[in-house]
């Protein structure tokens, strides 16, 4: 046998031994069962959700902002769709000061002790009915510029109506996210609704909510992410660094 073809056989040899290793070594999305939710909220806007048992992702639509968890740590990758950049969050941390960011309150709501609930049903676009819990209370309302910039203002009292539900099967570590993220009082439930009878629009409503099945790697950061220190360098995305250097600039000038 010629050299050329000894070096050709080798050649061959090494590509399907280093294919067949990677094939090993990846790990292939699986397709599991979980629910999305499409919520909206006050300062969050709207936002999209995957919830499983075992762990959950966060897409707000109207910015970059990703987030996702999984068990058994729970520790959070939160990731800019935009600038491709990436920080983690231990359980620890979120699960306790949750993810700052200028648009929503550190207190907004707080549900009184031992009031009565009722049962009842919720409906979503008027094509799936879910088994609800519904709180009512009287409160303090949060305003718009308690909320956004922390004002001392007392708010006005109002009458809250708030609706959970337990047919999401998701842990306490995925209620606690939910929680943090929209700075929602803690429940035994999924948060779908929550009003105040000052306010036009509610606080956080729900347009989807609904059992699918998707891919595994829904919960995975992409690949080809750059990791950043902190939490602030991933919620503002590049446009909006320049707009704020710039902004710098013209005061220093």
């Amino acid at each position: 046998m010629s050299s050329h073809f000894v070096r050709m056989f080798l050649t061959i040899s090494l590509i399907v031994a280093v294919f067949n290793q990677r094939s090993c070594l990846a790990v292939p999305a699986t397709k599991i069962k979980g629910w999305k939710i499409l919520q909206t909220h006050a300062m969050q806007k709207r936002t999209s959700l995957y919830v499983t048992s075992r762990a959950v992702r966060i897409d707000n639509l109207d910015a970059t902002w990703s987030i996702v968890a999984q068990a058994p740590d729970w520790d959070a990758v939160v990731y800019s769709r935009a600038d491709r950049t990436f920080c983690k969050v231990p359980y620890l941390k979120w699960s306790k000061i949750g993810f700052p960011s200028f648009f929503v309150a550190e207190d907004v709501v707080s549900v009184p002790k031992n009031i009565s609930s009722e049962a009842g049903v919720f409906n979503l676009a008027g094509k799936e009915s879910l088994p609800v819990k519904i709180l009512h209370w009287e409160g303090k309302a949060p305003t718009i510029a308690t909320m956004m910039f922390r004002s001392k203002t007392a708010p006005a009292l109002c009458r809250f109506t708030l609706v959970t539900t337990s047919a999401v099967d998701a842990p306490k570590e995925v209620k606690q996210m939910l929680e943090q993220y929209f700075r929602l009082p803690q429940t035994d439930g999924i948060v779908i609704k929550l009003s105040n009878s000052s306010e036009r629009r509610p606080m956080l409503d729900t347009s989807l909510l609904k059992p699918v099945d998707f891919f595994s790697n829904v919960f995975l950061l992409p690949d080809g992410y750059k990791q950043v220190k902190s939490e602030s360098e991933v919620w503002v995305n590049a446009n909006d660094k320049k707009k704020i250097n710039d902004f710098g600039e013209l005061i220093g000038k």
